[in-house]
């Protein structure tokens, strides 16, 4: 079984027809099977993807500007998730 990724972590999926695309983990199912993730581009934080754990790689990164807003309750902005994966190099 998968590690559970943090709130903030890039990881990319393995499946689907999102398959090789890069995303933020921006929270997780109730059951904690699933994480929802967001991308800001086919994936807005508004209306996240729910993913198995099983369909995607944790890149061991965290942006921990994203980490502490939804943790503490705030609101992501997609332009946010945009400009954080794109300035760490992914999703050019």
């Amino acid at each position: 079984m998968n590690e559970l990724p943090s709130i903030g972590s890039v990881v990319i999926s393995k499946a689907g027809r999102d398959a090789n695309r890069f995303f933020v983990v921006v929270g997780f199912s109730e059951d904690k099977k699933h994480v929802l993730l967001a991308d800001g581009v086919i994936r807005k934080a508004d209306n996240p993807k729910k993913k198995k754990l099983k369909h995607i790689s944790i890149k061991g990164v965290v942006i921990p500007v994203i980490k502490e807003t939804l943790e503490s309750g705030g609101k992501v902005f997609d332009y946010e998730l945009r400009s954080h994966l794109n300035a760490l190099g992914y999703n050019k």
